[in-house]
């Protein structure tokens, strides 16, 4: 644990994990809120979720109010530790909700372990190529994640761009494409990459528009967040389903025994920056791309 500009950084074996906000700061947005925020958006009626690695305990500081359970699966338990360590200091412990239960244990152990289902998933594991981690970005565990959500639920998955390369990056997609029959893609910081996976129609800003309804029955939790508008959350879209789908075409599926992001993902973070995916993307943006779905 350090202070980085402010901020408490965690690290685990000298890679960053998570920037944890001091008590008393003013309002910031960072990005791991949104990792229970974001999927929230698109099932404002759910009740259950489950996180995949603790990190800072940032992401249960945006758990929305309508979910009441939340489970938390983290393998070090040096990390609750720390986070322990410097309760004083961010002026509120999130274990303390009493919402939260945690397992010490690896995910995918303890999700074979029950036969619990959940509204949403959050999966926010360490980095890929790390040996604990690298078996939760495969299409294997996106099966046992989808085994474990409700008809309809929502699967959300993390990742750093800078960890990536273009081809990399399709393989991802493929891997949440050969699972799920929606998947979008949103940014809520230049190089984190949220993708939302599910069954059924996302919905944050098409058909039942569950962002505006999110906003309309928790308006104080999400203005803390930094939004306050459904424009703001379809400015953290990068592409929509029909853009995932044409960027992912042809790109192998990441699986348990040809783990590609295990073996060549960007330790360095010297992969894709926003600048560059932003020309990746030149002709499926929906935002820009006026003959998009968004824009009809």
């Amino acid at each position: 644990m350090r202070e980085v500009g402010g901020f408490i950084q965690l690290s685990s074996n000298g890679l960053s994990e998570s920037s944890i906000g001091r008590q008393g700061m003013p309002p910031f947005n960072l990005s791991q809120k949104w990792l229970s925020g974001l999927p929230a958006l698109a099932r404002p009626k759910a009740s259950s979720m489950l996180i995949v690695g603790y990190g800072g305990g940032v992401a249960l500081e945006g758990v929305p109010p309508h979910i009441r359970n939340v489970d938390v699966i983290e393998l070090e338990p040096l990390v609750i530790s720390a986070n322990h360590s410097i309760v004083s200091q961010r002026g509120s412990d999130p274990l303390l909700d009493p919402r939260v239960n945690l397992s010490i244990n690896d995910a995918r152990n303890a999700m074979t372990l029950t036969n619990k289902r959940y509204d949403i998933i959050v999966s926010q594991p360490s980095h890929p190529w790390t040996g604990g981690a690298a078996h939760l970005y495969t299409t294997e565990f996106l099966a046992l994640s989808k085994a474990h959500l409700n008809d309809g639920g929502i699967f959300l998955q993390w990742i750093n761009s800078q960890f990536l390369d273009e081809d990399l990056l399709k393989t991802l997609m493929a891997t949440l494409v050969d699972q799920f029959d929606h998947v979008e893609l949103y940014q809520p910081e230049r190089q984190v990459l949220l993708f939302l996976a599910s069954d059924g129609l996302i919905d944050i800003w098409t058909g039942a528009r569950g962002a505006a309804t999110a906003l309309e029955n928790h308006q104080r939790h999400y203005n803390r967040m930094g939004m306050s508008t459904i424009e703001d959350a379809i400015a953290m879209m990068t592409l929509d389903e029909a853009g995932v789908r044409t960027f992912a075409e042809g790109a192998p599926v990441n699986t348990d025994n040809h783990n590609l992001l295990a073996f060549f993902s960007r330790s360095r973070a010297d992969g894709l920056t926003a600048d560059t995916m932003l020309e990746l993307f030149e002709d499926i943006d929906p935002l820009t791309n006026r003959r998009s779905d968004f824009h009809s």
